[in-house]
């Protein structure tokens, strides 16, 4: 079964924690460095670890661009790069498993860059509020609260959030198919505010739907906008 990987960039001010690290702004539970080391809040995370949230547990951190990631109960997130000084962002994130939300710290610059990858898809956002959630069979789902997500496989070459092709002829009108599951060497997604989209572990995605906040109203989602407001 093919695979691919979900890549979030977020065209996005700089906080207090230094290039290289995040550090735990609060620690409900239990939780793991690299799955041995335990974390305590106010711990700080680099470059390259990977960080573990155990069952009935929780938590946030803030990312050195001022960014906010917080992770549900049995959630693992890998810090690919967390560079963020000069002007320049470089925010790559890896989930691997679980529920993450992320409030994105709004910066504009050209080498301005958030990724999130997930094994299935690829994502481009300009601050954004979301949460996405990653299953055992490495299926994900992404729900985009404020801001756009631009959806699309790993394997297309996204440039400036565009991909530029030659002229081609346009044929005339034609009758429109009915909803399907689209292979993933033809699809991308632009995701509005209070949108959703559904990923297979094969990459084949479902069009984006509206959702409701009744819909979308779990505990885990209230505590995150709780968070948010403060």
């Amino acid at each position: 079964m093919i695979r691919f990987f979900c890549l979030i960039c977020i065209c996005l001010g700089a906080s207090g924690v230094s290039a290289g690290q995040t550090q735990i702004t609060l620690l409900e539970g239990k939780a793991f460095l690299d799955q041995i080391t335990p974390l305590k809040q106010g711990d700080f995370v680099h470059e390259g670890q990977t960080v573990k949230t155990a069952k009935n547990s929780r938590m946030e951190l803030k990312l050195p661009d001022g960014s906010i990631l917080r992770l549900a109960e049995k959630t693992m997130f890998k810090f690919d790069a967390l560079e963020a000084d000069s002007g320049k962002r470089n925010i790559s994130l890896t989930a691997i498993l679980g529920a993450g939300w992320i409030k994105a710290s709004k910066w504009i610059g050209r080498n301005d860059f958030f990724k999130v990858k997930t094994p299935t898809a690829v994502a481009a956002v300009r601050g954004t509020v979301y949460h996405l959630n990653v299953d055992k069979d490495k299926s994900a789902q992404i729900n985009v609260y404020q801001g756009q997500v631009a959806v699309t496989p790993l394997f297309v070459k996204v440039a400036n959030s565009m991909t530029i092709t030659p002229p081609k002829h346009v044929a005339g009108p034609t009758t429109i198919a009915g909803p399907r599951e689209v292979d993933p060497l033809e699809w991308s997604y632009l995701l509005k505010a209070m949108q959703k989209i559904t990923i297979k572990p094969n990459g084949l995605a479902s069009k984006p739907v509206d959702f409701s906040t009744k819909e979308d109203h779990s505990a885990w989602v209230r505590w995150n906008q709780l968070r948010d407001q403060k």
